[in-house]
């Protein structure tokens, strides 16, 4: 029996084992490999046993995976069905820093980035998703309640490739992802 357990008898366990999920995140996304084995002895020492991304293990999926990053739960199942239904894999993402770490993890086909999110700013997260070798050429379409020509101008200024006010027209973004698409996959 581990030395936590001993001491605090509890049906919750290990603490460092009962966080790791959520400092994953998602560990259990494809390309994602940790190591269960290895004990941490602290928050810290957990973090960094989470495991390492192997781009060789993610599996290409049969439809083009959109990865789509918005607070707004209702718009982004919304989205999220739609898309389904036009025969895209999709994955939400309700905040900046998460959104950041699972295009990094699973090298989605396009991002829909909303600009107004907790863990982070969207632009924060494009200028990252742009300057970052494994994500720079990942077309990103953002999203955003401001229709601002300023607010576009520097959006598409950090390299997204589409701008969308919200709500987004359909029909637009579904064509915007088509052209999009192709050039990546």
């Amino acid at each position: 029996m581990p030395l936590w357990n001993a001491i605090h008898p509890s049906p919750i366990g290990n603490p460092n084992e009962r966080y790791r999920g959520f400092i994953a995140g998602s560990r259990n996304l494809p390309g994602y490999d940790s190591d269960d084995s290895v004990a941490g002895s602290g928050l810290t020492n957990t973090m960094s046993n989470l495991g390492t991304y192997s781009p060789q293990a993610v599996p290409k999926p049969a439809r083009p995976m959109i990865l789509i990053a918005d607070d707004d739960r209702v718009l982004a199942q919304l989205l999220s069905s739609r898309l389904s239904k036009a025969n895209y894999s999709v994955v939400v993402s309700y905040d900046a820093m998460h959104a950041f770490m699972a295009a990094l993890r699973l090298a989605p086909a396009a991002v829909i980035l909303d600009i107004n999110m907790p863990g982070g700013s969207g632009l924060e997260v494009l200028k990252r998703l742009k300057s970052s070798t494994k994500t720079s050429l990942i077309p990103v379409i953002v999203l955003s309640g401001s229709i601002d020509p300023a607010d576009q101008k520097t959006v598409l200024d950090l390299g997204a490739d589409e701008f969308f006010g919200k709500p987004p027209d359909f029909e637009r973004l579904e064509s915007a992802l088509t052209r999009l698409i192709p050039a990546v996959q």
